[in-house]
């Protein structure tokens, strides 16, 4: 994902860089690195949340996550309901903080604030 927001940079921008007297180092840090960052961080962000819900399957076959815990504690109490309606809260809360979470970094590094350029 970052090497596609890299390629997704523009050369004008990184020889502009170049022309106006920044070294190598200085033109990654301050023109290519951001706007990769910020090409990259939606589909970084999808990914997370992706990873995020798929770890319900993986309890289904060794590691005990949120729902491998819920399985446990519904064969010890038999409450199946209760205890499935707060892993799905639990699960629900992680996403909407990743979400949240990355909307507030794409609104933080964008370059445009109100509708005009920064």
């Amino acid at each position: 994902m970052l090497r596609g927001g890299l390629r997704a940079v523009p050369q004008g921008a990184v020889e502009a860089g170049r022309v106006s007297g920044m070294g190598r180092f200085m033109v990654m840090r301050r023109i290519l690195l951001p706007l990769a960052i910020r090409q990259a961080l939606p589909a970084y962000s999808h990914e997370v949340i992706s990873m995020l819900k798929a770890t319900a399957l993986v309890s289904t076959i060794t590691l005990l996550d949120v729902t491998g815990l819920a399985r446990a504690e519904v064969s010890a109490t038999y409450r199946a309901v209760e205890i499935f309606l707060c892993a799905a809260v639990i699960y629900l809360a992680l996403s909407l903080l990743v979400t949240r979470g990355a909307g507030w970094l794409e609104r933080r590094l964008s370059p445009y604030k109100f509708g005009t350029p920064a």
